[in-house]
């Protein structure tokens, strides 16, 4: 199991979003020894994987795997197109970042949308006309009659005219709700709302996923000149997982397409944020980054006179060093576990040596958390933990999870 990738991915994506200090950037390490922060560590992935026990048997999944089951077993495809504007929808969100005629379900998907009601006499679908809707009304396993119903409802997008995003998206969604009912009662449910600017480019998103205890919810808000991301995984309302970025920039089209399209390579040539502040926390666990782009920016000219691989290298970590900090603390506390630090060193290939910088994280004795942290030896009870609930999985649900 990945954890040191799960973290520096974490700690990586704060540092490519870019981030400023707030009132809650504390400097402060805590006064806990490595081995105690092991410890700590380990028992904060346990607590999240208990988080997750419903997970593993949940009647929504077994129900969302009858449909699957019962779609593959029936004369046509077009039982799966339920999940067309799904794929639809990620497409769309997929692009919001990158990036008004309404066009409907019925316009995208003429042929399948309607109200299926399983018929088990002829092992088909029997359709019902309808314009803004694609539902099917299907038994779950050891039911003598169509007691379950999964839908794809209040659904609405428009055909992108903005000439650089209709290369990449034909159409960008608006809104869709997808529900699964269960003997009249609703055990999970998808809800997505989005309006967008004369570019094209969202203005605001909110996305709200409902399954038993569980809630994701992702909200996005901009302006042309800030930007705020909010997403977070609950469980009866304790939080699982969450994550905030908010930006201070220039977020008009011109700026942002000036900015996608730059070959510059330096890390501050951006142009697009000035200030951010990024957090994501695991339990009690919270991977932070503070960055200052202007900073990075105005340090450009520190380089123009560097003649060799390795004073560059060597420069580059500095200007890192001194406007780019990224921490694992306690959430609670907010007192920092390990602080990051760049540094330059000379790698070697197949065609020699060459010198780069590269980021590790490090405690306050001096020590690193290095491939050595991450290991089975120093997280034995997680790692148990963590096979058993994969275990669990695969066994209830009949799933192979690599």
């Amino acid at each position: 199991m990945k954890i040191k990738n799960l973290l520096l991915g974490l700690l990586a994506l704060a540092l490519m979003t870019g981030c400023n200090d707030d009132d809650n950037n504390s400097e402060e390490f805590s006064d806990l020894t490595v081995e105690q922060h092991k410890a700590n560590i380990e028992q904060i992935g346990i607590d999240v994987l208990h988080q997750l026990d419903d997970l593993r048997d949940m009647n929504a999944i077994h129900v969302a795997v009858d449909f699957m089951e019962l779609a593959d077993t029936t004369y046509e495809s077009t039982a799966m197109t339920v999940m067309g504007p799904l794929a639809a929808l990620q497409d769309g969100v997929d692009a919001v970042f990158t990036l008004k005629t309404t066009v409907s379900l019925a316009d995208l998907y003429p042929d399948d949308v309607g109200i299926y009601t399983y018929n088990p006499e002829t092992n088909k679908w029997d359709k019902e006309e309808s314009t803004d809707e694609i539902t099917y009304h299907f038994p779950t396993k050891d039911s003598e009659t169509n007691n379950a119903t999964i839908s794809v409802t209040k659904f609405d997008s428009f055909v992108v005219t903005n000439p650089d995003i209709i290369q990449e998206v034909e159409y960008l969604p608006k809104s869709v709700t997808v529900s699964l009912v269960v003997d009249n009662k609703e055990l999970m449910k998808f809800t997505f709302n989005a309006t967008y600017d004369d570019d094209d480019i969202p203005q605001s998103v909110t996305e709200n996923y409902y399954i038993g205890d569980y809630k994701i919810t992702t909200s996005l808000e901009k302006s042309t000149s800030k930007i705020s991301f909010d997403q977070s995984f609950t469980y009866d309302g304790d939080n699982i997982i969450s994550s905030h970025f908010d930006s201070d920039g220039t977020f008009n089209y011109d700026t942002y397409y000036e900015d996608f399209n730059s070959e510059e390579e330096f890390p501050g040539s951006q142009t697009l944020v000035d200030a951010s502040n990024v957090w994501v926390v695991v339990g009690n666990l919270k991977l932070q980054g503070v960055a200052n782009w202007e900073g990075l920016r105005n340090a450009e000219g520190q380089f123009e006179d560097v003649e060799t691989e390795k004073a560059f290298y060597e420069e580059m970590a500095n200007v890192m060093n001194d406007n780019v900090k990224m921490y694992v603390k306690y959430n609670d506390k907010n007192e920092i576990i390990a602080a990051s630090e760049f540094y330059a060193l000379e790698r070697s290939d197949e065609y020699g040596s060459y010198w780069d910088f590269s980021m590790r994280m490090k405690f306050s004795d001096g020590s690193y958390m290095d491939e050595s942290f991450f290991t089975e030896e120093n997280f034995p009870r997680f790692f148990q933990e963590a096979e058993k609930f994969i275990s669990d999985i695969e066994t209830n649900y009949g799933l192979t999870l690599q």
